[in-house]
């Protein structure tokens, strides 16, 4: 696999996406990364001694969608498949992404530019990646239909020191509230928000 294959695409606050950018026919083409994006933890762009990769290969979502979610929904999920990487093809994907220019400049803090990652010559470290399918480059002519899954946490306050004009919390989470506050006006979320 060759880092020169992937570009950057988007991410999030804890993954980077980048997708493969190579048409049939050129040398270093191989299908079976065509049509695919490769996921990556940020964090897994700074590799650091101490920090044991689990990466993908352990992460419980995708524990709970393969074992949970894809049995009761199985002929419409598309479960990532999860591959390993070298560390060396992780820290070059990162030096041309951030060589390129690619990353939105409200990003730039995530890829700790300046600061260069841990230095491991010929190390035999692997990180684990999810390896999925680019739904962006599908024909018009087919339809999909997305559901995005993203578990949060409902804690319900028990603390004796609530004042008596907020005891809404011990019935309902924080996340609960704000989906309320959001849904009927009166706070506004994501990139525009202006309250």
């Amino acid at each position: 696999m060759n880092c020169e294959d992937w570009v950057y695409v988007a991410e999030g606050g804890m993954h980077v996406l980048f997708s493969y950018q190579v048409t049939p026919g050129h040398t270093s083409y191989d299908t079976k990364f065509s049509g695919k994006m490769l996921r990556l933890r940020k964090c897994d762009l700074f590799h650091k001694e101490s920090h044991e990769n689990e990466g993908e290969k352990y992460n419980p979502v995708n524990w709970y969608m393969k074992n949970v979610v894809a049995p009761k929904i199985e002929p419409f999920v598309d479960l990532p498949e999860v591959i390993e990487l070298t560390w060396s093809f992780v820290d070059q994907l990162r030096k041309n992404t951030i060589d390129g220019g690619f990353i939105p400049e409200a990003r730039l803090k995530d890829w700790n530019v300046g600061e260069s990652a841990a230095s491991i010559e010929n190390s035999d470290a692997i990180v684990s990646a999810a390896l999925l399918r680019n739904y962006a480059l599908m024909p018009p002519s087919q339809s999909c239909f997305a559901v995005e899954f993203k578990p949060k946490a409902g804690y319900i306050s028990s603390s004796p020191l609530v004042h008596p004009q907020n005891r809404g919390k011990y019935r309902r989470s924080r996340f609960k509230i704000l989906q309320y506050l959001h849904y009927h006006g009166f706070i506004t979320k994501g990139w525009s928000s202006s309250k």
